[in-house]
């Protein structure tokens, strides 16, 4: 009896035995499993810091993405502005030359009217300059006749009173 009791007791610290290595292999399992889930937790923790990260990011180039494209839509009005104002340049630019050009046709007119009034003036000075001339002579003329005429006529009252 005592072999069975021996027995009996080998067996319940072989059952013992186990029990305890199953229970330290499922502390040891539920240790793994527990590090594991804080290295999962950390892990996602981490994960989901950089997903903030990545949303702020994201967010902020959204916005400078946003504001780039309204400075281009502005830029982009601005620039259909200035072609609008340099078209309008353009055209009455064109229309100053135009009136450059019918002016400078006038001013030659006016100029070649100016040249033939110059012309006839210093025709009408050529002739005025004659004509004074003649009316000199005839003037210089007419006073020796008066004179003559004076002298005769002098002649004349002394002969008449002579007589």
């Amino acid at each position: 009896m005592e072999i069975a009791v021996i027995i009996l007791a080998v067996l319940v610290g072989a059952a013992l035995i186990g029990w305890l290595r199953a229970q330290r292999s499922a502390g040891l399992a539920r240790d793994e499993s527990e590090e594991l889930r804080r290295e999962q937790s950390a892990a996602l923790g981490k994960a989901e810091v950089e997903l903030a990260t990545l949303q702020t990011t994201l967010q902020e180039r959204e916005r400078e993405l946003s504001a780039r494209n309204e400075e281009h839509e502005q830029a982009s009005a601005a620039l259909g502005v200035a072609q609008a104002a340099r078209e309008q340049a353009a055209t009455e630019l064109a229309e100053a030359k135009a009136e450059l050009g019918e002016r400078n046709n006038a001013l030659a007119v006016a100029l070649q009217e100016r040249n033939e009034v110059r012309d006839e003036r210093e025709a009408a000075r050529r002739e005025l300059a004659t004509v004074k001339a003649e009316l000199a002579e005839v003037r210089a003329d007419h006073d020796a006749r008066q004179q003559e005429i004076e002298k005769a006529r002098a002649e004349l009252e002394t002969r008449f009173k002579g007589i």
